[in-house]
């Protein structure tokens, strides 16, 4: 992120013509799930709003969707809660 020099904002209505990245505050983020609700899921329902193509930056396997434990990892969530909404993976991007 820094390299990119993008501010870290809450600010997700988009970039018309561009790109958006979630680049919160660090002290934002209190716990897993309690950053899923307030940043995450807010993030992508205004990206789904607006019918953004989603690039995933990291290769969707069991090991990037699922902890050792089992559970979905943060980017599981992400990857399936889109896929809920009706995105599709193709070529490492969901549409």
């Amino acid at each position: 992120m820094e390299e990119l020099q993008l501010p870290k904002t809450t600010d997700f209505s988009g970039n018309e013509g561009g790109f958006v990245l979630l680049n919160t505050p660090d002290e934002l983020y209190k716990t897993p799930n309690q950053f899923w609700r307030e940043y995450n899921k807010p993030f992508l329902d205004a990206a789904i709003s607006r019918g953004d193509v989603i690039w995933m930056a990291t290769p969707i396997n069991h090991g990037t969707l699922y902890t050792k434990n089992g559970e979905l990892t943060g980017y599981g969530k992400e990857y399936f809660y889109l896929c809920s909404k009706g995105y599709e993976l193709i070529d490492g991007r969901m549409v």
